[in-house]
């Protein structure tokens, strides 16, 4: 028997990756761009969804906590980005956010 035919097939399902940014047009813009170069290399396996919310550090995990627990897709998703500026939020709403990140993760 042929090695190719020895192989058995592995179904690869795509992983679903959520990026919420700041910014409504450079930083998707940006990510796009990414995303882009991720499917020239790796077709169909790596799924971006870009979201330019123009909100706050705390407002940004709110919404995308917010559209994980909406997802009406038989998937979810396997990371969860949020995208924001340090130079342009007080202190503590950036230090609140690693923290609110930790308490909500499904990972260790």
């Amino acid at each position: 028997m042929a090695k190719e035919e020895k192989r058995k097939k592995i179904n690869i399902f795509p992983e679903y990756h959520l990026i919420v940014t700041e910014g409504t047009k450079t930083e998707p813009n940006y990510f796009e761009a990414i995303k882009l170069r991720i499917n020239e290399k790796y077709k169909n396996r790596i799924s971006l969804e870009i979201r330019g919310d123009g909100n706050n550090t705390v407002g940004l995990f709110e919404d995308a906590k917010r559209i994980v627990e909406s997802n009406q897709r038989q998937f979810s998703f396997r990371h969860v980005w949020i995208v924001y500026d340090t130079d342009d939020f007080p202190k503590d709403k950036i230090d609140s956010v690693p923290e609110l990140c930790k308490k909500n993760s499904t990972s260790d």
